[in-house]
């Protein structure tokens, strides 16, 4: 019995590597569609996607306590990940 075999679809191949060949891994055309399927499908607001549940961490904080975060970067935006409201 195999238990964490991830089985990948050639349709899911397909999309990956269409979108490693634009550059975009973490931002781009197929993000904006992601967040834009989360809010027509599930009714979020201001969907963000980021590349890591630590990515999400400031993200959140910076929403929850904006007062926090003015006076110091994200370590997200540190890293070069593009927060977006």
């Amino acid at each position: 019995m195999d238990f964490f075999v991830t089985r990948v679809t050639d349709e899911a191949k397909k999309l990956v590597s269409q979108t490693v060949e634009t550059g975009w891994l973490s931002e781009g055309k197929r993000v904006a569609e992601f967040e834009s399927r989360l809010t027509a499908d599930l009714g979020f607001a201001h969907p963000v996607a980021v590349n890591s549940g630590t990515s999400a961490l400031p993200a959140d904080w910076k929403r929850l306590r904006p007062e926090i975060q003015a006076s110091r970067p994200s370590s997200a935006r540190c890293r070069g990940a593009t927060l977006r409201r």
